[in-house]
């Protein structure tokens, strides 16, 4: 509340024409954007829109995010704009404002949409009204123009950074019928009789891949090493994020025929209709390297530095290979690791004999449960590995590679 944020004391009926005064400014900033805003706003105009939008936004929320974008945002402004360099840095700052957003946005959703449903039921109020209202109310916020700053500015800033339109976060080759969907979790459980192409305007990333989808796309910003990600490149699924909405809007416009799509050297993704019969599909395994060699016990705990494929997992190497191709003024967060072969060292130290036998009979309980025989035998599990007792020269080990990255060690560590 900007009166509470400029320490106004005021009598409570001065107080409540601030408050409706407050308001009207609010929602006159938001006509004022709106009326300005579209295909014409110049880059500039646009930029100068973000700081005043954004600042209001952090005054009206209180959300530390929100206040870290901002004060990025205008330290950005001091900078000269030469090159790609600067729209490249803009747009990391961009995509976090993005994340700010749709979390706010979400959190709003949460708090109105249960009453909307209860109170709307309560006054036999169109169904169709009780979906929209959350959204609606959403549309009216700040934070909806500030949305329409990012939509427009994007792809200005990922043209100057040079970034293309497409980040492809699974290579395949896709063809399948166009299927568009609000949100991906809406065909979660499908089985499609002939392979499709998905387009979905929102995925969470913690989706599983419909049985069918020869790719999906999506505008949503999603991260790489998600559930859903990683899924799509071990099944050999395109799975890639369009950012530009025009192509976008031609993707979804071809809803019901048959798409081939295909990779090309720039990065970009090519598609053209085909008229070729799809078929139907098949049970598709989930490709899985069957060739893995045991690792046996090297060290007990190592710093991002010392990453590679023999002692650490895929998501570990892809944080240390994206730190060696990062400029210098984006920093990653400090990261140590417990090599392969560490768990099974501490599990054969004596004081762990019996919980050794017992994670090695689990399992075998495992192939023959059933529902909750099988449930109970996961907890059971899970509790074996908890109690595993660490031996002091790992603590010592780990404690020394974590304050050597800049770690902070547990101040419970005891109690772990």
């Amino acid at each position: 509340m900007r009166i509470a944020a400029y320490g106004i004391e005021e009598p409570s009926y001065k107080v409540r024409d601030l408050l409706f005064l407050d308001i009207a400014l609010e929602d006159f900033l938001r006509v004022l954007a709106e009326r300005n805003i579209g295909p014409q706003t110049g880059r500039d105009q646009l930029e100068e829109m973000m700081t005043e939008i954004l600042g209001n936004l952090c005054i009206s929320n209180i959300d530390s995010d929100l206040q870290k974008c901002l004060e990025h945002w205008k330290r950005l402004n001091k900078i000269p704009r030469s090159g790609r360099e600067w729209p490249l840095h803009a747009e990391a700052v961009l995509e976090r404002i993005g994340r700010a957003i749709a979390s706010f946005s979400d959190s709003y959703h949460r708090l109105l949409q249960p009453k909307a449903e209860f109170l709307g039921k309560a006054f036999h109020a169109d169904s169709w009204t009780i979906t929209l209202f959350s959204e609606e109310v959403l549309r009216g916020r700040p934070a909806f123009v500030l949305s329409m700053v990012l939509h427009y500015l994007d792809p200005i800033l990922r043209k100057g950074a040079e970034l293309g339109n497409w980040q492809v976060i699974s290579r395949g080759r896709g063809a399948g019928e166009v299927k568009v969907m609000d949100a991906l979790k809406e065909v979660q459980g499908n089985s499609f009789a002939h392979p499709v192409v998905l387009i979905a305007d929102k995925i969470a990333g913690d989706e599983e891949i419909p049985q069918g989808a020869a790719a999906i796309i999506t505008p949503a910003l999603i991260d790489s090493l998600s559930h859903l990600a990683i899924r799509a490149r071990n099944a050999g699924v395109l799975f890639a994020i369009c950012y530009d909405p025009e192509t976008i809007n031609r993707l979804k416009s071809l809803e019901g025929r048959v798409l081939r799509l295909n990779i090309m050297n720039s990065g970009d993704i090519s598609f053209d209709e085909s008229h070729e019969d799809m078929g139907s599909t098949e049970a598709r395994p989930i490709a899985v390297n069957t060739d893995i060699k045991k690792v046996g016990f090297t060290v007990y705990a190592v710093p991002m530095s010392d990453f590679n494929e023999g002692n650490v997992g895929y998501k570990s190497n892809k944080l240390r290979n994206i730190q060696e191709k990062l400029p210098g003024w984006i920093g990653l967060p400090a990261s140590a690791a417990l090599p392969f072969g560490v768990f099974e060292k501490v599990l054969a130290e004596e004081n762990n004999k019996d919980i050794a036998e017992k994670y090695a009979e689990l399992p075998r309980r495992l192939e023959e449960a059933e529902g909750k025989e099988r449930a109970e035998a996961l907890a059971e599990l899970r509790e074996a590995v908890l109690a595993v007792k660490a031996p002091g020269e790992l603590v010592t080990s780990l404690r020394r590679v974590m304050e050597g990255a800049g770690l902070a060690w547990p101040s419970a560590w005891d109690e772990m």
